[in-house]
């Protein structure tokens, strides 16, 4: 008895009772590996969502901002009031190669304003590339009447809107004196004592496409631009206007513009939309004219009565994977620039 007793405490587990075991074991470590991946995948997806959403936020407020500020002009009496009566505030191009000063293009935008600066003046008189100035409080407190070499600026006649404008980079703020950079070629027009100049934001927003694995929202202002976001899949801007063409600016309307044929009554030449309500203008109406301007600075008149502009983006995170195409991220918003809105 005691020898049996021996052998039985002796022998161990059975060759099936290991083989249960081990198979215990490896499942239960492959449960654990799937947890650890499972927890990988979420904790890279919450860190994708976290980025996209940081991108989105980013583009959104740079392009609401300068949307909101659209058309702004000065606030002194010879600067007219606001700019968007006598320039377009916001425009359906961006200066790239191809565009024309009418294109029409749905996935890009300058928007122009001036924001609240001490260098603006009345012209004194202007030569292709140069103009005298003076005229302003800013030019009784400075000798440059607040430009600067290398600012931005805007020049454009008061008496009526499509009457002339130029952006323009300052080469050279003397006294009383401003000179145009050399390569930006001499202005669209020749200014009178009834034009008026000041520092401008010229924001131009497209797309850079030339990685299509990486296309970038960029941001220039007409001499340089950066890219605000990276994994942009789409961006489009689209106009509302008013439909009564009586809204359109009215300065020098008796005399004729481009949006009024001289009175009395001013007849107004823009084409009525139709209802009361906001109307989306098309492409064809966004280039169909009549036009302002002096090219290469020509404009739709339309773009005179625009009140409201809406803005889609897409966005998608490129840190993920190539086996995964995760769905963009899509936002759209309207803005209704304050001085696209002013009683007219």
């Amino acid at each position: 008895m005691r020898s049996m007793c021996r052998v039985s405490s002796e022998s161990g587990f059975t060759f099936v009772e290991l083989l249960v075991a081990s198979a215990m074991v490896v499942a239960m470590a492959g449960a654990m590996i799937e947890l650890a991946r499972g927890a990988q995948a979420s904790s890279t997806a919450v860190n994708e969502f976290a980025d996209t959403q940081q991108k989105m936020r980013i583009a959104a407020e740079a392009i609401q901002h300068d949307l909101s500020m659209a058309g702004a002009g000065s606030v002194l009496a010879s600067g007219g009031g606001p700019l968007a009566q006598f320039a377009p505030a916001v425009r359906p191009a961006a200066g790239l190669a191809g565009d024309s000063d009418v294109t029409y293009a749905a996935d890009r935008a300058t928007i122009l304003y001036m924001p609240a600066t001490r260098a603006e003046a009345d012209v004194v008189s202007a030569t292709p590339v140069a103009m005298s100035i003076g005229g302003t409080p800013s030019c009784t407190r400075s000798t440059t009447c607040g430009f600067q070499d290398g600012m931005r600026a805007i020049v454009f006649d008061r008496t009526a809107p499509g009457r002339g404008y130029d952006v323009f980079t300052v080469a050279d703020a003397s006294t009383r004196s401003l000179t145009r950079e050399a390569d930006e070629g001499g202005f669209s027009t020749a200014y009178t004592s009834t034009a008026h100049v000041a520092e401008v934001v010229a924001h131009s927003y497209y797309l850079d496409r030339s990685d299509a694995s990486n296309v970038r929202l960029m941001r220039g202002d007409g001499r340089s631009a950066f890219a605000l976001v990276d994994g942009v899949r789409n961006l489009r801007f689209t106009y509302y206007a008013d439909p009564d063409p009586s809204t359109a600016p009215a300065i020098g309307a008796a005399a004729g513009t481009c949006v009024y044929a001289p009175g009395p009554p001013p007849r107004p030449l823009l084409a009525p939309l139709g209802g009361v309500s906001l109307s989306e203008l098309s492409a064809a109406e966004l280039t169909d004219g009549p036009f302002c301007g002096t090219a290469p600075n020509r404009f739709d008149a339309d773009l005179l009565r625009v009140r409201r502009v809406r803005v889609a983006l897409q966005i998608v995170s490129i840190s993920s994977s190539v086996s995964r195409q995760p769905s963009p991220f899509e936002l759209s918003f309207d803005v209704t620039p304050h001085n696209l809105n002013v009683a007219r």
